[in-house]
């Protein structure tokens, strides 16, 4: 089931009355090559238990790279590699934890353990290399959902502007599409008004005879520094939907209302929306 939730409460939504997830997305495991984050962790690991000067180097090196790799790959899932590319590390997991990615208790961590991990030519000490660990350990079970939860297009109804909008994001750019649904009814609920109608025939996963879909081109979203204001909102949107679960009775404006598509619907959806 999907599930379309109204932020009643929330300041950063206040100009949105409700959102949904389309659909749900494969996730890339490894968008930068052959390793990743997971395998980094294990190889840190095994070298932690040789246990020699090399080894702990070797450890302390590789619990690094995990730690690098996963926060990029968050970025990269989010549109962000490209306006980030340039970020230190305390800046990218800065930047993840004004969408509320990474826990600000996540973050103390990690600056308490700065000055020990990146000394660059002192063979460390096993401690030190078992904390170093230990966070990255601790920064994949925190983040493994926006990995694999985040949606890949959120189908969205903002108070001040009446269409019934699709948001897109595709991994690796730097740009938020627009598409404008036409041939929907704008239902009341208790929250605002939304869109409820699934677009999409189950039966034969194609769009609904009735609906249409137009990307709005001229409308998309340039991720940069200058329109952080407008686009950090909009990614918001995905982050807390990747957080939230369908288990939760304590989701304020929590509404169950159609099915997600699944694969036999998928490829024709992507046929719609990533053409371009």
């Amino acid at each position: 089931m999907a599930y379309f939730y109204f932020p009643t409460s929330e300041e950063e939504f206040e100009n949105i009355t409700a959102f949904s997830p389309l659909d749900t997305f494969f996730w890339l495991d490894k968008p930068f090559g052959d390793i990743s984050a997971e395998e980094y962790l294990q190889f840190a690991k095994k070298d932690l238990k040789i246990g020699d000067k090399a080894s702990l180097i070797n450890a302390l090196s590789n619990a690094k790279r995990c730690l690098h790799y996963q926060v990029d790959h968050l970025l990269y899932r989010y549109n962000l590699n490209k306006f980030a590319e340039r970020f230190r590390f305390p800046e990218k997991l800065g930047l993840l934890s004004e969408l509320q990615i990474i826990q600000k208790t996540l973050l103390s961590i990690y600056n308490k353990e700065r000055n020990k991990v990146e000394h660059e030519y002192v063979v460390p000490e096993k401690e030190t290399v078992e904390s170093a660990i230990d966070l990255c350990e601790l920064l994949l079970l925190a983040t493994e959902r926006f990995i694999k939860n985040t949606p890949l297009r959120i189908r969205v109804k903002f108070k001040d502007d009446p269409r019934d909008l699709i948001i897109l994001l595709k991994p690796g750019t730097n740009i938020i599409k627009l598409f404008e649904v036409f041939g929907t009814k704008l239902e009341k609920e208790k929250n605002g008004s939304f869109y409820r109608e699934n677009i999409f025939d189950l039966n034969t996963g194609k769009l609904k005879s009735n609906i249409k879909v137009k990307r709005l081109k001229d409308e998309d979203i340039k991720i940069t520094k200058e329109n952080k204001c407008k686009w950090i909102k909009i990614l918001k949107i995905f982050s807390v939907t990747a957080k939230m679960s369908l288990n939760s009775a304590n989701v304020s404006g929590l509404l169950i209302y159609h099915f997600i598509p699944q694969q036999k619907i998928r490829n024709y959806i992507d046929n719609i929306f990533l053409e371009d």
